[in-house]
C-alpha cells in the first residue's frame, strides 16, 4: 500500500526531523580526535578539474565507489538520496527536476529543464532509456542554471556523467548478481595498456534480467495471464586513449544500450461514466466502469498492447592539447536512439484508449572549448564556441473508444507523425579573478540561438488515409545566459560565496496540433537563480558542511494542456502561461567518526508557487509544482571493518524520506503521492588484497508503492498511474583481476 498518514509531512514531524539532523551535526562535533578524514573529491562542474569544497555551485558527487555501496543501477537510484533532486523512471521516458525545475513531457514538444552529459556530449532524447551506470568514474549532479558553460535547457541544473578512462596498468573484474524476481545480471570490465604510455583501452558489458513485478488478470477469473514491468537490457562501452606526444591526448568512445521488455502496470485509479462511455455501455458487455479498479498498483484487467523497446549508440571523439598556460579541447559527438512502446491506457479488457508510439532520434554535436590561466595565475578562464543538429521523428497510433465507433461505422483509428529538425550553436566564455589571495570573483555569459522546424500529418490507423493534411513550420529564438558571483575563503577549509545565474529551456512548436491555428510556436522558458553557499571542513576534516540557500524567478513557464480535439481524439498543446517563484536551501553533512565509520545525512527544502497564470490556462496560483516535494531528508551509515589478514567487512544502511507531492500538472487529489520513506541496506565481505568481493543487499525494504507517473484522462474517462519497484533482495559475487 501507499505510504501511510503517519508519514505526512506535518510541522511538529518537520520539527524533529530537522532536530534529528542538528543531533548528527553534535554527535559530530563531539566525536573523539581520530587520524582518519576525509577525502578530496574532483570535479569538473566548470569545465576545469578542481575539488569540490573550491566550487562555488550546489553540487552532490557520487564515486564510482559509492553508487556500489548504494546499489545504484541507474540514475534514479541516486534521486532518494540526493537532496532537491526529482528522478523518475516510466514506460514514457523519465522525468527528473532540480529544485522543481525540470520537465514533465519526454515527447518531441518539450525540452528538458535539466540536462544530461555524458563526458560532456549533451543528450537531447532520453524517452525510454535510463542509462546503465556502467564504466562509471563519477556522477555529478549540478543544482541550478548552469547555462553559461553547458548551455540551454538547463534552467533546472545538470547531470553530468563522467566515465572512466582506459588506465596504465592492466585491471578487469566480473561480476555476477541475482536477486528478487529471477533477477541475473552479469557485468564484465577491462582496462589497460596496449602500447605503454601511448595507447590503452577500456571496455565493459553488462547485461541484466529480472521478472515482470505486475500482473495481468483474466476479466472474467481474476487469475494471473501475464506478467508486466520486467528487465531485458544490455549495455557496452569501449574506449580508447592515444597520447602520441606528451601533450596531446586522443580519446574515443563507443557506447550501446538495448532493452527490450514489456511495459510497466498502467493501475486504474479512477474511471468516469463520460456520454460517450455510456454509448459504448449501451452495446458492450461487461461495462466500462469501477469494475476494473484493483486494490494492488500492480495489478491490471488491461488486455491491450504492453511493450517497451529502446535501442541506443553513440560515437564520441575527445582531443586536448595543452601548451604553456592554455589548453585546447574539442569533443564530437555522434548518438542514435530508437524507441518503441505501447499501453492500454485504460486498464480494462475494453479499448477505451489504446496506444503504440514509435520514435527516432539522431544528434551531431560539437563542441570546442580554450581554456587556461593568465595575469600571473590569477585569472581562470574557458571559453569556446557549440554546435549542434537533431534530427528526431515520431509516430503516435491511437485507437479510442473503437467498439462504439466500429459500430456506427465510423473510423476514429487515429495517427499522429511528427518530424522536428532542430539547430543549436552558442559562443560562451567564462572567468574566475583572484582579487586576493581570499576573495575571487567570477563571471560568464553565453550567446545562444536554436532554430526548429516541424511537420506533421495525421492518418488512419486502419486504412492509411491521410486525414489532416500535411503542415509544416519553423521558429527561431535567442537567448543570453550568464554567471557573476563573489567567493570568499575565510581559510583552507571554509568557502562562501554569492552568485546569480540565467539560464533558458528551449522554445518549440505544437507538433500535436490537428488545426491550423494550434499549429504555433511557444517560446522559450527564462530563470534566475540567486545564491548564497557554504563549503566548509571542520574538525581536521573529519566534518565537511556544505550548504546552499536558493531564489529563483520563474518566466513564461511552458504548460502542456492536454485536451480533445473536434473529433474526440487526445490533442497536447504547449503554452508559455505562467511565473513562478521558487526558494529553498540544501545541506548536506558527510563525517568520519572513527577509522572505517563514516556517516552523511542532507535536508532539502523546496517552496514554489505560481506568481501569475494566464486566464484560461490549465493550471491556477493555488495549485502545486508537480514531483515536487517540500521536504527531502536523507541518512546513511556506514562501518568497514578490517578482519584478521587484511579480509574487510563493510554494512552500509541509507534512509531518505519523501515528502507528499503532487504527479498531475493539473493538481488532483487522486493522483498525490504521500509523504514516503525509502530504506536500502548492504552487507560486503572484501578479501584481503581486493581479490573478490561477496554482498548482499536489499532495496525499498519497507516496501513502498510509490507512484512514479499518472496520466489525467477524464475527458476521455479514467485516471491511471505507474509504481516503482517493490521490495527487492540480492546478492553478488565479484573477481578482480
Amino acid at each position: 500500500m501507499r505510504a501511510t498518514d503517519a508519514s505526512k509531512g506535518s510541522a511538529a514531524g518537520r520539527e524533529r526531523r530537522t532536530g534529528r539532523v542538528l543531533l548528527v551535526v553534535l554527535a559530530f562535533a563531539a566525536a573523539p580526535a581520530v587520524a582518519a578524514e576525509l577525502g578530496e573529491i574532483v570535479v569538473t562542474a566548470q569545465r576545469r578539474e578542481q575539488a569540490l569544497q573550491d566550487v562555488p555551485v550546489s553540487i552532490s558527487a557520487y564515486s564510482a565507489e559509492q553508487l556500489e555501496l548504494r546499489s545504484a543501477t541507474s540514475l534514479a537510484d541516486l534521486a532518494a538520496f540526493t537532496p532537491n533532486f526529482s528522478f523518475v523512471s516510466h514506460d514514457a521516458g523519465m522525468n527528473f527536476r532540480i529544485r522543481g525545475v525540470g520537465h514533465a513531457d519526454s515527447s518531441l514538444f518539450f525540452d528538458p529543464g535539466v540536462g544530461i552529459y555524458v563526458d560532456g556530449i549533451y543528450l537531447p532524447r532520453m524517452r525510454g532509456v535510463d542509462l546503465d551506470l556502467l564504466a562509471i568514474e563519477r556522477i555529478e549532479v549540478l543544482r541550478g542554471p548552469q547555462g553559461t558553460l553547458f548551455g540551454k535547457n538547463t534552467i533546472g541544473g545538470a547531470i553530468s556523467i563522467i566515465t572512466a578512462r582506459p588506465g596504465d596498468e592492466f585491471t578487469g573484474s566480473a561480476e555476477v548478481t541475482t536477486g528478487s524476481y529471477s533477477r541475473l545480471d552479469g557485468r564484465l570490465s577491462l582496462s589497460g595498456p596496449l602500447q605503454p604510455g601511448r595507447l590503452a583501452a577500456q571496455a565493459g558489458i553488462v547485461a541484466r534480467s529480472r521478472d515482470g513485478y505486475g500482473r495481468r488478470l483474466d476479466p472474467l477469473t481474476g487469475a494471473k495471464t501475464g506478467a508486466m514491468g520486467n528487465q531485458d537490457s544490455f549495455s557496452a562501452r569501449g574506449s580508447l586513449l592515444w597520447t602520441p606526444h606528451d601533450d596531446l591526448e586522443l580519446l574515443l568512445a563507443v557506447d550501446g544500450s538495448s532493452a527490450h521488455e514489456q511495459g510497466g502496470v498502467h493501475h486504474l485509479v479512477q474511471a468516469f461514466l463520460t456520454p460517450a462511455i455510456g454509448a459504448l455501455n449501451a452495446l458492450t458487455n461487461p461495462d466500462y466502469g469501477s469494475a476494473w479498479l484493483t486494490s494492488d498498483e500492480y495489478t491490471s484487467y488491461a488486455t491491450g498492447p504492453n511493450y517497451s523497446s529502446a535501442d541506443a549508440w553513440g560515437i564520441a571523439l575527445s582531443v586536448r592539447w595543452e601548451r604553456d598556460g592554455w589548453a585546447l579541447r574539442s569533443m564530437t559527438g555522434y548518438r542514435d536512439q530508437r524507441t518503441r512502446y505501447g499501453w492500454d491506457n485504460d486498464g480494462s479488457p475494453i479499448t477505451v484508449v489504446e496506444q503504440t508510439f514509435w520514435e527516432d532520434s539522431r544528434q551531431f554535436s560539437q563542441e570546442i572549448q580554450f581554456s587556461g590561466v593568465a595575469l600571473a595565475d590569477r585569472l581562470a578562464w574557458v571559453a569556446g564556441a557549440y554546435y549542434a543538429d537533431e534530427d528526431a521523428a515520431m509516430a503516435a497510433d491511437t485507437l479510442i473508444v473503437q467498439p462504439l465507433y466500429t459500430a456506427i461505422g465510423m473510423d476514429r483509428s487515429l495517427q499522429l507523425e511528427v518530424w522536428n529538425d532542430s539547430t543549436s550553436t552558442a559562443v560562451f566564455g567564462q572567468g574566475t579573478y583572484a582579487l586576493s589571495d581570499r576573495l575571487s570573483l567570477t563571471a560568464g555569459a553565453r550567446y545562444s540561438r536554436d532554430e526548429k522546424e516541424v511537420a506533421r500529418l495525421r492518418r488512419s490507423v486502419n486504412t492509411g488515409a491521410i486525414t489532416v493534411p500535411y503542415l509544416g513550420a519553423g521558429d527561431a529564438w535567442s537567448a543570453v545566459s550568464g554567471r557573476a558571483g563573489f567567493e570568499f575563503r575565510w581559510s583552507d577549509d571554509l568557502m562562501t560565496y554569492l552568485s546569480a545565474a540565467r539560464g533558458y529551456k528551449s522554445g518549440g512548436i505544437n507538433g500535436g496540433s490537428t488545426t491550423v491555428s494550434d499549429f504555433q510556436p511557444f517560446d522559450p522558458e527564462y530563470l534566475w537563480t540567486y545564491e548564497l553557499g557554504l563549503r566548509s571542513d571542520w574538525l581536521q576534516r573529519r566534518l565537511r558542511v556544505n550548504a546552499s540557500l536558493f531564489r529563483s524567478d520563474y518566466q513564461d513557464l511552458q504548460f502542456r494542456s492536454q485536451r480533445t480535439d473536434q473529433n474526440n481524439a487526445p490533442l497536447v498543446i504547449v503554452a508559455n502561461v505562467a511565473e513562478a517563484e521558487v526558494q529553498g536551501f540544501e545541506i548536506e553533512l558527510s563525517a568520519v567518526l572513527a577509522p572505517g565509520f563514516e556517516l552523511s545525512a542532507g535536508a532539502g527544502h523546496i517552496d514554489a508557487e505560481y506568481t501569475r497564470v494566464d486566464p484560461g490556462s490549465p493550471i491556477t496560483t493555488a495549485m502545486s509544482f508537480m514531483d515536487t516535494p517540500e521536504w527531502s531528508y536523507t541518512f546513511a551509515g556506514q562501518y568497514t571493518r578490517t578482519l584478521a589478514g587484511g579480509a574487510t567487512v563493510t554494512t552500509r544502511l541509507d534512509y531518505a524520506w519523501t515528502d507528499e507531492q503532487q504527479r498531475a500538472v493539473i493538481n488532483t487529489p487522486l493522483l498525490v503521492q504521500e509523504a514516503y520513506p525509502t530504506v536500502n541496506a548492504r552487507l560486503a565481505f572484501r578479501s584481503a588484497g581486493d581479490r573478490w568481493e561477496l554482498a548482499v543487499f536489499g532495496t525499498n525494504l519497507t516496501d513502498e508503492r510509490v507512484m512514479t507517473q499518472a496520466w489525467d484522462l477524464s475527458s476521455l474517462a479514467f485516471m491511471d498511474a505507474q509504481f516503482g519497484p517493490p521490495r527487492q533482495w540480492g546478492a553478488s559475487f565479484r573477481i578482480n583481476f
